[in-house]
């Protein structure tokens, strides 16, 4: 059957791979953060629910989360990307 394709089917093939080839990282991209954003809010969540049920006022839990967050982002600013060499 391999030896039945003409040279035209064969571009055709390699057009379509190389077409195509991005939609599967691209997808399974997407999907990853996705998933990383809804652990993250679930894992928040958890933390508020905690730090009501210890009785913690609503300045309170804001200040721990908002610690958190610039604690967070001054990490990721530190930390150098591969992609800005």
């Amino acid at each position: 059957m391999l030896a039945d394709m003409s040279l035209e089917n064969w571009g055709s093939v390699a057009f379509m791979v190389v077409a195509g080839g991005w939609i599967i990282p691209v997808t399974v991209g997407v999907l990853v953060k996705t998933w990383h954003k809804a652990r993250e809010s679930e894992q928040l969540a958890v933390l508020k629910q905690s730090m009501i049920e210890r009785g913690m006022s609503a300045d309170e839990i804001e200040r721990v989360i908002n610690a958190g967050m610039r604690s967070r982002k001054q990490t990721e600013e530190k930390s150098p990307s591969p992609t800005h060499e």
